[in-house]
């Protein structure tokens, strides 16, 4: 994927969960096609850029691959706030 693209995915995914209101589907709310959002999503989680929630079972402490909540889209995700 190009990396334009990518950083744009990224920055609308960021932007969505930055919402105070937010639609059910964060892939919706982004507006990217399936594809895009699986690998933009995935890259922001590698970075340590987004983590779960805390009421879904999340440390909120930008663990990336090892979070509970890592790559599923059933549980809601959240801009990671403060780094270790």
């Amino acid at each position: 994927m190009k990396s334009d693209l990518l950083s744009t995915a990224k920055l609308k995914i960021i932007k969505q969960l930055q919402q105070p209101e937010q639609p059910k589907s964060l892939l919706q709310g982004a507006g990217l096609s399936p594809s895009v959002f699986l690998v933009a999503s995935e890259s922001l989680w590698r970075n340590g850029d987004l983590c779960g929630v805390i009421h879904d079972g999340c440390c909120q402490n930008a663990c990336g691959l090892a979070c509970v909540s890592y790559m599923d889209q059933d549980r809601k995700w959240s801009k990671v706030k403060h780094r270790r």
